[in-house]
């Protein structure tokens, strides 16, 4: 690459669709074309189209353009004339060639664009007139002053740049003003200012800017309109720290969603809450694993009257570690929330301080212990100067309980830890408690070979007063997971205890100075059943003690004076849940309680979820039904794409429906959502419908997905271009024995060919049919066995060449952990490589294949292990299924595992081919989207990549589909931190290459 920086914008990205509401004319299928030879030293596809895209002199000037557009350029600028081919029938088109004639358009008034005034304050770089050649590329260069300009057309329009050999002189801004001698300024968009003139409804639209330096720094550079002028700037700071020479980024568009959030339970697991009361609300929290592969702690507030204040959930902690067993405390003014960290370091505790207005004042976490081996279960308490947080701690290679003081700021005031008790064997689950003087650490100890409850006194500076332990309770058996509160008088220790054969209920009151006032306990719940997990709160001058009923899967409560009496005959029914429970929480407002609790429900038909209810003084349910706190917008999933040539179809597995339905949406090519509420595409006879594929054949779409009902098979229905569900109910592909899973579809021209991974024969083998887009109809009811070698294949992808399709797929035959083959599969359904193809066949593990094709070679591009962490591989098939790249072309390489890249996609943008993964570079934790180049000779264009969602959340599962000139739109999905959502949420993004 030539030592210079340049920055550049699209400009004139023409297509009538855009600004005129009608969409351009179907084009017919190119034929197939002819491969070269081997020997053959250019690729003659690129030859002519760059004949075809490139500038002629004519006179002074040049002209050069598309089918839907021409330009003429000249020293003192350029003019761009958009055109419109509307939609005619094939006999209209016939007829017209049979008289000579072009086919009808419609031509829209030229937009005229001066020469651009590029400079740097007071000093000018460009200069009024420019001397032109046309390169070798066929593009147009223009020499002005210090600048050269130079354009290029390309199937969507001409694209302007500027090119600085080093440094701009001068000290601030750079600025490059392009006069708008002709053309009425539309507006601004994500995709940058649109301009028409006439009647025609015709018009351009100049793209936003990217200036990115040799160190792959990007800078966003947005296209402004002001005082009839196209003008950019890139910032001085940006121009003056930049590394020369700098390469050039794809313009991506914004993030766009595509549809509106509907609210019900959050998706996946929600347990272990816990609850605090600040004076006016409460603050439950718990451990959410709404946004797939990793746990965050939410939380919601609750009122004193009921109503739930955060009713899609508070995110408190996001970042990419694994968060578990949160515990709240409020200090007066803010609340406390802890939990047990699992990321580099294999156990943690960590922390940040909420607002009672729900605001994190602690995004990032507060470190308050670190130390060597695994710290679990926190539990926290506030002594009216500073919170005392105690968790079980593995750093002496058997569990202790240790703690530490973190004051009002979020300082932690114990860094290496407080040993609260180092006994012999392990000190496990504890929980605190403070009196107004002390604190009462609890925790159940097995330094007899049995678990007791032992606890010890803490004072507010840290120091324990009890440093052989209290023995709270020593009887029989085992007696665990205890929780402690002040009733006024003394502590109240409540616990699980086995000294009758099964677990009960007990508990003690402890006194100020440590002394066991019912050192044989109090039996608070004897009953037959199983009983667990108790937890106590007080309520004026008694405490109120409640839990889980296993039998019965029920909670009760009970309430105990503060001379340890048990003040009710029979156990006090709070609440029922559908399954069995292991978390509960409970807090007081001094009036009332609230206990909230994780479990299964009928009616929600997801994995656990976050209720609660709150409680009289005396013990009487207020709530039902229950409050329901783990809630979000309607988590979306596994999306896919297709284009028809005016719109896309982004299709997902949408989670509004607690069992999963597949919706879909259109977006124009502009980024505008055409069906906000979305489509639903499964029906109602779906049962858990999931993994979609779709595909366009030139008139409708087809969607196919698993679906469960007499078992799993292949279900689609197709979708027409106007939005329209054509198959209600869905048309059954396959749903042979044992199970089809993971379909993919293509299109021939004629009919769709769909394929899966089946195991009607005991192992996954690669099975297919194709269908009739026109009627609908299965043309292979039984399936085209495409693999049934020994061992599994599995997870397949298909695209066509214009002739044949070819199937891709994981495959076991050769190890355990798997290679990439192919076959390819004629348009008549017949099998040509009946042994497969080997892809790549190496010693280490390769996955997640993916293909698609550029009109001369397939480029396949899947995930490889051969340098240990999970890098991006691809290679190129030719026609006959040749592999010419038998080593493979290294696209993405992770350094370590940590750092791995993962899921790609691929597609061909009419110019290169482009590929897209999952990438975990940021070193967080959380995943990107990247993507890259790769020519059609093999080689990668873009060494470092390119990110296309580089957020400070996650973003995953990237598919990408291309609507020509070198645009692409991908879809992914992103977990979205947003008032009304905290859901996995798919998104899309423009991407157009330079």
């Amino acid at each position: 690459m030539s030592s210079r920086t340049y920055i550049r914008w699209a400009a004139g990205m023409l297509s009538a669709c855009f600004f005129s509401g009608c969409a351009p004319e179907a084009r017919p299928l190119p034929a197939a074309p002819v491969e070269a030879s081997a020997q053959a030293p250019f690729d003659m596809q690129k030859v002519m189209e760059q004949v075809h895209f490139a500038f002629r002199p004519e006179g002074k000037s040049w002209r050069g353009g598309h089918g839907t557009y021409e330009v003429h350029a000249e020293a003192g600028g350029l003019s761009i004339t958009p055109y419109h081919y509307p939609r005619t029938s094939s006999e209209e088109r016939l007829e017209r060639r049979r008289e000579g004639l072009a086919a009808a358009h419609v031509e829209g008034a030229p937009v005229r664009l001066g020469a651009a005034r590029v400079s740097r304050g007071d000093v000018v770089l460009s200069g009024p007139e420019g001397v032109g050649r046309v390169e070798a590329t066929g593009a147009l260069s223009l020499v002005r002053g210090e600048v050269v300009e130079l354009l290029r057309n390309g199937a969507d329009g001409v694209e302007q740049s500027w090119r600085f050999e080093r440094r701009p002189e001068g000290t601030e801004a750079l600025e490059v003003r392009v006069p708008v001698e002709a053309g009425r300024f539309l507006g601004e968009t994500a995709g940058g200012l649109h301009f028409a003139d006439g009647s025609s409804g015709l018009g351009v639209r100049y793209g936003h800017g990217t200036w990115v330096d040799a160190r792959g720094v990007r800078t966003s550079v947005p296209a402004r309109f002001e005082r009839d002028a196209i003008v950019l700037r890139v910032p001085a700071p940006v121009v003056e720290d930049s590394a020369y020479p700098a390469v050039l980024d794809p313009i991506v568009s914004p993030e766009f969603g595509l549809d509106t959030p509907v609210t019900g339970y959050a998706d996946n697991a929600q347990e272990a809450p816990a609850v605090a009361h600040d004076g006016t609300n409460y603050l439950v929290v718990w451990q959410d694993a709404r946004h797939g592969g990793r746990t965050d702690i939410y939380g919601a507030r609750v009122s004193g009257a009921g109503v739930v204040l955060d009713p899609t959930g508070l995110p408190i902690s996001k970042t990419g570690d694994q968060k578990y067993e949160p515990a709240v405390a409020h200090d007066g003014t803010n609340f406390l929330v802890v939990w047990a960290s699992f990321g580099p370091h294999p156990g943690d505790i960590r922390g940040t301080r909420v607002s009672g207005a729900g605001v994190v004042l602690d995004p990032g976490g507060i470190p308050i212990s670190t130390a060597v081996n695994a710290q679990r279960k926190p539990a926290v308490a506030h002594d009216g100067t500073n919170f005392l947080v105690v968790w079980q701690d593995l750093r002496n290679g058997v569990h202790d309980v240790y703690g530490a003081r973190v004051d009002g700021a979020g300082t932690v005031l114990d860094t290496s830890g407080i040993p609260l008790s180092t006994a012999a064997n392990e000190q496990l689950e504890p929980a605190v408690a403070h009196n107004g003087t002390n604190f009462l650490v609890v925790w159940q100890d097995s330094r007899s070979g049995v678990f007791d409850i032992y606890g010890t006194r803490v004072s507010g500076a840290g120091t324990v007063l009890n440093t052989n332990g209290i023995l709270i309770s020593v009887a029989v058996n085992a007696q665990e997971r205890p929780e402690v509160a002040y009733n006024g008088s003394d502590f109240v220790v409540v616990w699980e205890d086995s000294r009758n054969g099964n677990a009960d209920i007990y508990g003690a009151r402890v006194s100020a100075s440590g002394v066991v006032r019912n050192p044989s306990g109090i039996p608070i719940s004897v009953n037959a059943n199983e009983q667990r997990y108790p937890r106590v709160a007080r309520v004026g001058t008694e405490c109120m003690v409640v839990w889980h009923d296993n039998q019965a899967a029920y909670i009760y409560g009970a309430r105990v004076s503060n001379t340890g009496a048990v003040l009710n005959p029979s156990d006090l029914p709070i609440a029922s849940h559908f399954a069995f429970n292991e978390s509960l929480a409970l807090a007081s407002d001094g009036t009332n309680l609230l206990v909230a609790w994780g479990g299964y429900y009928a009616s929600g038909g997801h994995a656990t979820e976050v209720q609660a209810t709150r409680v009289s003084g005396v013990g009487v349910p207020l709530d039902n039904p229950a409050l329901a706190l783990s809630r979000s917008g309607n988590g979306q999933y596994t999306p896919v794409v297709a284009h028809d040539g005016t719109n896309f179809l982004v299709v997902w597995h949408d989670r509004r429906n607690p069992q999963g339905d597949i919706y879909g949406a259109r977006v124009s090519e502009t980024g505008v959502v055409l069906d906000p509420s979305g489509i639903r595409i499964s029906s109602s006879s779906s049962n858990a419908p999931t993994n979609p594929a779709v595909a366009h054949d030139g008139t409708n779409f087809l969607v196919v997905w698993e679906d469960y009902q007499s078992g799993y098979g292949i279900y689609g229905a197709r979708v027409s271009s106007a939005g329209s569900v054509l198959d209600t109910p869905a048309f059954a592909i396959s749903t042979s024995s044992s199970g089809q899973f993971h379909p993919e579809v293509a299109h021939d021209g004629t009919n769709f060919l769909v394929v899966w991974h089946d195991f009607r024969q005991g192992n996954g083998d690669i099975y297919g049919a194709r269908v009739n887009g026109t009627t609908g109809s299965v043309l292979d009811p039984s399936g085209i066995a495409i693999s049934a070698a020994t061992d599994n294949q599995m997870f397949p992808k298909v695209a066509h060449n214009g002739t044949n399709f070819l199937v891709v797929w994981h495959d076991t035959r050769n190890n355990a952990s798997g290679d990439i083959y192919g076959a390819r599969v004629s348009s008549a359904g017949v099998l040509l490589d009946t042994s497969g193809i080997a892809i790549s066949a190496g010693s280490s593990a390769e996955y997640n294949p993916a293909v698609t094709h550029n009109g001369i070679h397939f480029l396949v591009v899947w995930e490889d292990w051969r340098s240990g962490p999970v890098d991006i591989y691809g290679a190129r098939l030719d026609s006959t299924g040749a592999v010419l790249d038998t080593s493979g072309i290294p696209i993405s390489l992770g350094s370590s595992q940590a750092l791995r890249r993962e899921h790609p996609t691929a597609v061909y943008d009419g110019d290169t081919f482009v590929v897209a993964w999952q990438d975990y570079r940021a070193g967080t934790g959380l995943s990107d989207i990247y993507g890259a180049r790769v020519d059609g000779s093999g080689v990668l264009v873009d060494t470092l990549g390119f990110a296309i969602a580089a957020g400070p959340d996650s973003e995953s599962e990237p598919v990408l589909v291309s609507m020509g000139g070198q645009s692409s739109l991908a879809v992914y999905v992103s977990s979205q931190f947003t008032a009304g959502t905290n859901a996995e949420r798919v998104q899309a993004r423009l991407v157009q290459m330079p």
